[in-house]
């Protein structure tokens, strides 16, 4: 079997969950897509992309590493597409750690990005940098989000951090890796408002406040079939939830960056100082989520429903050139 990436609506962890029982579910999840709004009153979003480098390289030119082709490809393209497939008034923000971003190439960035708007044949989505060293959660945790901690664990943490505590006036806080994409009609597409917020998307969202991307195995005959496994490349939380933001802070970030902290010191008990704790940090925010997953849900059995057809890592045509 070929290994492939769904878009799921996922509300709870599914791994201990039975054939009979996930079929039990199928009505329930049928009466709730029927119930599905047409649209919400306010339906205002923000794609958030994130580059978290694994330390400071002052030679490095852009915010994201590699030879001009490298950025070009698996950086530039991804964002100026989701750029053009949305309106001037929907906003893409690209955030960045400037403790392992040189001033330099923030400059470079933003400036190459901008003239490769300009240059758009339609109207854009602006793209807008953004430094998450500025969020206040990021301030109180700043002493276990250094280059000694491992960088997949600060990626995975400081997704969360930026979308419960980036202020932003935007209701919807879309976080999506740079390499995913949904598949229409058998194609690459970009995040936008038509292929995100459907009439499940926004039913799901407005009664759990959350949605993440969930697994799926590909059979050599093409079917999709569920794995009881998630990714946390992609989520969309409803920032006006206020019980949903809550319990991202409580179930995840709060007791992560806490183990963080007892990691460090345990490291730094011995001579010379080990990396051991800070090494087993790395999937400590991923296997969190199904604790969040079971605060949000009030059903007796969390529910998941698929969405979205998605992959990662494909290549794309460079939608214009400067």
């Amino acid at each position: 079997m070929i290994k492939k990436t769904s878009l799921f609506i996922v509300m709870g962890y599914l791994g201990a969950i039975t054939s009979a029982e996930k079929s039990s579910l199928v009505p329930a999840l049928e009466k709730l897509q029927v119930a599905s709004p047409a649209r919400v009153a306010d339906d205002s979003f923000s794609i958030n992309y994130m580059w978290i480098a694994n330390c400071l390289n002052p030679a490095q030119k852009w915010i994201y590493p590699g030879d001009d082709k490298t950025v070009l490809q698996k950086f530039m393209v991804p964002l100026l597409l989701t750029a053009q497939a949305n309106t001037p008034e929907d906003s893409v923000n690209l955030w960045y750690d400037s403790m392992h971003t040189s001033p330099s190439a923030v400059t470079i960035t933003k400036d190459m990005l901008k003239q490769f708007l300009s240059k758009s044949p339609t109207p854009c989505a602006p793209i807008k940098l953004k430094d998450l060293r500025k969020l206040e959660i990021v301030k109180n945790y700043a002493s276990v989000l250094g280059d000694d901690i491992p960088v997949y664990f600060r990626g995975d943490k400081l997704r969360l951090a930026a979308t419960i505590d980036s202020q932003l006036p935007q209701r919807y806080f879309v976080y999506s890796d740079l390499n995913l994409y949904l598949i229409k009609d058998g194609r690459p597409a970009p995040l936008s408002k038509k292929n995100i917020f459907d009439a499940r998307t926004k039913g799901f969202l407005a009664k759990y406040g959350v949605v993440v991307a969930q697994n799926t195995y590909q059979t050599t005959e093409g079917a999709y079939l569920a794995s009881s496994s998630f990714e946390n490349q992609f989520h969309v939380v409803d920032t006006r939830n206020r019980m949903t933001l809550q319990a991202i802070r409580e179930t995840i970030l709060d007791p992560v960056f806490k183990e963080a902290q007892m990691a460090l010191a345990e490291d730094s008990k011995t001579t010379p100082h080990t990396t051991e704790h800070r090494n087993e940090l790395v999937h400590s925010v991923f296997v969190r989520y199904p604790s969040l997953f079971r605060a949000v849900c009030d059903d007796s059995k969390p529910t998941t429903l698929v969405h979205h057809q998605s992959g990662s890592g494909g290549k794309y045509d460079i939608p214009f050139k400067p």
